[in-house]
């Protein structure tokens, strides 16, 4: 298995064990299995929602183009600011 096939799993993995942990300190010990169960399933679901909504509107040829774009300019500018430290000190 390429070690691009293993990232989403292990992303899910990191998500999973923060939900779990986070819902424990976040509902009281008495709250029924069956509800937290319910809020793990609404934050998995959520999350899988917006990953997939992110996802679809990067595949669009022009918001990609765009990204690309802004990346390079984001990157030559911030490139820049170590150097323009140095040189002011």
């Amino acid at each position: 298995m390429p070690a691009n096939d293993r990232l989403p799993h292990m992303t899910l993995a990191a998500f999973l064990a923060f939900a779990v942990l986070s819902l424990r300190a976040a509902v009281s010990p008495v709250t029924a299995p069956l509800v937290c169960a319910a809020l793990l399933a609404v934050a998995l679901t959520s999350k899988t929602v917006w990953n997939t909504l992110i996802a679809r509107i990067f595949l669009l040829d022009r918001i990609r183009s765009d990204d690309i774009r802004l990346k390079t300019v984001i990157d030559r500018s911030f490139c820049g600011l170590p150097g323009l430290k140095f040189a002011l000190q």
